[in-house]
């Protein structure tokens, strides 16, 4: 339909039925300012089932995609190691569906952006690996705001990013220093295949990424639909801007 709001796929999180939590039977999850984001800059948002037999439909009807953070850490097995470090934490359930959604639509042009979680899969699906727990590693700060301010306050920021000039993300942000939140317990270790670094923490860890023969692929380790930097919203506007024009293309060919 020409004219309409490009549709940005959600994978949402899936959380196991208790007593104590939302729901005793099974359950999807994500975050309102997530959808907000999109939706604030004149997209669609659809959330996605873990449905392997309709990936490439799903494919067919999307226009970009939001890989969003959680709880949770990718299988080090994926980036070839062999011990799991204790503070790693599985959800194979949407691990599988996520890795084999991503992997596809990594192969198209189509807009992708990776938050937090969503950038070290981004990494990992192309041949990079990962730090399993920062606190070991010795010149690194701790990126988990909560252990330090003691509750989590995404909104607030945390400490300063340092955007490299020559890449897309300085051209979406429009600053070499910005100011962000944090909540992470690991770390991009190695650039996957043909992704470059757009930005560090002052402790050197990586906080950006991108492909450098992609439209738009970009990964970034903070949650920028908290807003903690004013142009934290520029981002969701570049996704949304770059689904726009993916549309169109699509709509061209398909006549």
């Amino acid at each position: 339909m020409k004219n309409s709001k490009p549709i940005i796929a959600v994978i949402p999180d899936f959380e196991k039925g208790s007593n104590k939590g939302y729901s005793i039977s099974d359950y999807y999850a994500i975050r309102k300012n997530y959808i907000d984001a999109i939706t604030n800059n004149n997209g669609l948002a659809i959330l996605l089932s873990y449905d392997d037999s309709a990936i490439e439909q799903y494919i067919d009807i999307i226009d970009g995609l939001l890989l969003i953070g959680g709880d949770m850490d990718i299988d080090p097995k994926y980036y070839g190691a062999t011990e799991i470090h204790d503070s790693v934490k599985l959800n194979k359930i949407r691990e599988n569906f996520e890795i084999n959604f991503a992997t596809k639509i990594l192969k198209t042009k189509m807009p992708i952006l990776g938050i937090c979680n969503g950038m070290q899969l981004i990494n990992v699906i192309k041949g990079g690996s990962l730090y399993q727990h920062l606190p070991d590693e010795k010149n690194f700060m701790i990126h988990e705001q909560k252990r330090v301010a003691g509750f989590e306050q995404k909104d607030k920021p945390y400490h300063n990013v340092f955007i490299n000039k020559n890449t897309k993300l300085f051209e979406i942000m429009q600053k070499e220093t910005v100011k962000t939140n944090s909540s992470h317990h690991q770390a991009i270790k190695n650039l996957g295949e043909n992704l470059i670094i757009s930005a560090k923490a002052e402790d050197g860890v990586i906080e950006a990424i991108e492909d450098k023969f992609h439209p738009f692929c970009i990964g970034v380790e903070w949650h920028p639909e908290y807003n903690s930097d004013t142009n934290d919203k520029n981002i969701f506007k570049a996704l949304i801007e770059n689904a726009t024009s993916y549309k169109n293309l699509k709509e061209k060919i398909n006549g």
